[in-house]
């Protein structure tokens, strides 16, 4: 009785379409809950069918939902096991045989109630309305399948379902076949034992039966078939034998304890067979209690899932591709990258580093720009086929978007081996590239991070090694970096400025202290340098060094540029106003202000506002503009002069200006760099390069003004050789506007 109620219990919750078919007529007999569902009926309308009225898929068809079905959900919930008692009677209803399990639920023997009516034995008085009901049915041919109650022997009523159903031989109906299921002790019939042993050993699902120690009792054919394991082989021994070695002991403790608990387990299992090929498998436990509830046995029903997955895996690719470079796609990569990492938080026995290199054409916009999009298309194309090249067959490459990409390095242990494949990248890279008889020369800019030292996740690692690609790309000499927790510090620190710098000038948190700019030989004071300082977060100030750059690369630079130069000039004004003696402002300007093609109306703006004559404003402007769009910056200059403005180049002698270009630049001052000053009585080229530039004003008659005088014998030098204008903190630090006016007086 027990197998029999392994066995139904099988039937009923596998997840295998079952029928059981009248060999001649074709009528079905029985179906589980999984072929119903799979085909589409209830049960009741399958027991009025016959096999050919299922309106079947074609096979392909059918595969690819089992398929389905299977990757959805293998297996359906386990429910409680019953016994059926079986009565065969003729077409009168009079009762011909019974089976053993019919005695024992309704307590008569066949001599009690051969060629009795089966209403008049079973039926209390309010049945017998329903009972003559089914009787008509089933005389039409109909299936009759209800729960209801029908009396015993000893008179109490047991609830049972009824399955009833006529007996046909050629087409006649020669009987009636009454299967009553005690709801209230459910137990396998010894018949369906023997029908069901059949049906599981010859099933195309694997089945495996093992004792409370798990001890494979019994398997059917399927089982060989997937494991190449016979029952000979396996009878007595543990599942085990088919350990991969892929799943660590906690894998397969959680699997018993979970067993052991609730009574099922389901999942994927990587196993091997017996030949040592690796294989993939749906598998779906559950415990079998015996009739006091405790485990005695375990049943394991298996799928091969090896092709599935593969299929997956093949699709999976096809459809995460990038369409211009055929490199994997940004999505499929980051899924890819949580699956990896995941594998090694599960799997301790796997290698648990891994590395991803982020990459970056530099200037790619510039190509765009100049020789368009479709040339920009194949330089990308050609780029990726490099980068693939490049790798290893397990490493992973990925398109990321626009010019950025990405790779994953599977096997990277050690640093060496990540740089030497980075650095085969930037050599494969540095080769030409050459279309339409142009020959372009690319670089890249690679940031490396590592799992798990570098992020214990996706979006960490990414991010950090886009932090660290970014690092070289600032610094042109180094092209690869490795990312280091102080680049995260900074990156927070500039997403923080950058932040909370968008609203600096509108809460006021801006201002300016000034350097006074002194005439050493009449030790009076001609002008002031403006300079920015921002009380960050009310607590602290910032020198300009730190954001100026953050507003120059977010676009903050040209409000903040006006706010700076208005109010340099309105403090100048308010001092005159106050009947000090008139000195000019000097304002730093940037190239991002000077490239803006209404900047000229900006500083017209500004001295009207603040009614300050503009022979009392200088603007401060870098070497760097040479190297820039130059004849842009020259004619917005020349307007300004125009104004009557002044113009002077700040930190000369460290940029990349040249005679020529500083005689057609209509420029007023040159302002000597404070890192010569400082070494005029160290270095002897320091020294002769400051005469240098003396001379050279005094040739193209330029003002003169030396920056960062700090001690007595470096302004005796600057004197001497005919300087006499200076700043630094021999003569003042940078002070507030009312500290200034102390140097008036």
């Amino acid at each position: 009785m027990k197998d029999k109620c392994i066995y139904d219990s099988i039937f009923n919750n596998s997840h295998i379409p079952m029928l059981i078919i009248d060999c001649e007529s074709g009528e079905i007999k029985d179906g589980n809950l999984a072929a119903c569902r799979f085909y589409g009926y209830g049960i009741e309308e399958l027991l009025k069918m016959k096999i050919t009225d299922i309106d079947t898929l074609n096979n392909e068809k059918r595969e690819m939902e089992y398929m389905i079905n299977m990757q959805e959900s293998y297996f359906l919930s386990l429910y409680e096991n019953s016994p059926e008692a079986i009565a065969v009677l003729d077409n009168e209803f009079r009762i011909i045989s019974i089976n053993k399990s019919f005695e024992k639920v309704f307590q008569y023997s066949i001599e009690d109630i051969k060629q009795r009516n089966i209403t008049d034995v079973l039926c209390d008085e309010k049945f017998y309305g329903e009972s003559e009901y089914f009787k008509d049915c089933i005389t039409g041919g109909e299936f009759v399948r209800e729960e209801t109650l029908r009396k015993r022997k000893d008179g109490t009523l047991v609830n049972v379902s009824l399955l009833g159903y006529p007996i046909t031989l050629k087409g006649e109906q020669i009987g009636v076949y009454v299967i009553y299921t005690d709801l209230s002790n459910v137990k396998e019939i010894e018949s369906k034992k023997r029908l069901f042993s059949e049906i599981f050993r010859n099933n195309t699902v694997g089945v495996v039966i093992t004792d409370i120690d798990g001890k494979i009792q019994w398997i059917n054919n399927a089982f060989t078939e997937i494991t190449g394991y016979t029952e000979n082989e396996v009878n007595g021994k543990k599942p085990s034998i088919l350990k991969s070695g892929i799943h660590d002991q906690e894998y397969y403790s959680n699997m018993w304890i979970s067993l052991l608990n609730s009574g099922k387990w389901q999942g994927e299992v990587f196993n091997k067979r017996k030949d040592g090929e690796l294989y993939q498998i749906s598998l779906n436990i559950f415990a079998i209690r015996d009739d006091k509830g405790i485990i005695d046995h375990f049943v394991g029903m298996l799928s091969d899932i090896t092709d599935v997955k593969q299929k997956e895996i093949r699709i999976e690719t096809l459809t995460n591709k990038d369409s211009l470079t055929d490199l994997f796609s940004r999505d499929y990569f980051v899924n890819r990258l949580n699956n990896e990492i995941s594998r090694r938080n599960k799997n301790k026995d796997l290698d648990g580093k891994l590395a991803i290199i982020f990459l970056d054409i530099d200037d790619f916009k510039e190509i765009n720009d100049t020789l368009g999009h479709i040339v920009g298309d194949i330089i990308l194309k050609e780029f990726a086929k490099r980068l693939k090249a490049s790798i290893r067959e397990n490493d992973i490459a990925a398109r990321f978007g626009g010019d950025e990409f990405i790779i994953m390095l599977l096997l990277a242990k050690e640093n060496y081996e990540i740089l030497h494949i980075a650095n085969r990248i930037l050599e494969e890279i540095s080769k030409p590239f050459v279309m339409d008889n142009i020959e372009l020369h690319i670089t890249a800019s690679l940031g490396i991070a590592k799992y798990p030292d570098d992020g214990s996740d996706s979006t960490a690692l990414i991010r950090n090694a886009d932090i660290a690609m970014y690092r070289s790309k600032e610094n042109k000499s180094r092209k690869i970096t490795m990312f280091e927790s102080e680049l995260d510090e900074e990156v927070r620190e500039y997403f923080k400025i950058k932040n909370n710098l968008r609203n600096a000038v509108t809460n006021r948190e801006l201002f300016l202290e000034y350097q006074p700019i002194i005439d050493a030989v009449e030790n009076k004071i001609v002008g002031a340098e403006a300079l920015l300082r921002w009380n960050y977060e009310g607590r602290k100030v910032i020198q300009p060094m730190k954001f100026i750059p953050v507003a120059e690369k977010n676009g903050y630079m040209q409000s903040i540029g006006e706010w700076v130069m208005l109010e340099a000039c309105m403090q100048n004004k308010l001092w005159q106003n106050k009947g000090y003696s008139p000195i000019y402002v000097s304002v730093n300007v940037s190239i991002i202000q000077l490239e803006q093609p209404k900047f000229y109306e900006t500083v017209e703006k500004v001295l009207n506002d603040s009614q300050l004559n503009p022979e009392y404003l200088q603007l401060e402007i870098t070497e760097t503009i040479f190297t820039k769009n130059y004849e842009k910056i020259a004619d917005t200059i020349r307007r300004i002069n125009e104004l009557g403005v002044k113009i002077a180049i700040d930190d000369f002698g460290t940029g990349y200006s040249s005679m020529g270009q500083l005689s057609r630049l209509e420029i007023a001052k040159l302002k000597i760099d404070k890192s010569f000053i400082w070494e005029i009585h160290r270095s002897e080229n320091k020294n002769k390069i400051v005469k240098a530039i003396i001379s050279l004003a005094k040739s193209l008659n330029l003002d003169l003004t030396a920056e960062g005088v700090e001690a007595s014998d470096q302004l005796d030098f600057l004197i001497e050789n005919g300087c006499n204008i200076v700043q630094g903190y021999l003569y003042s630090k940078p002070l507030h506007s009312c500290d200034i006016e102390k140097l008036f007086q």
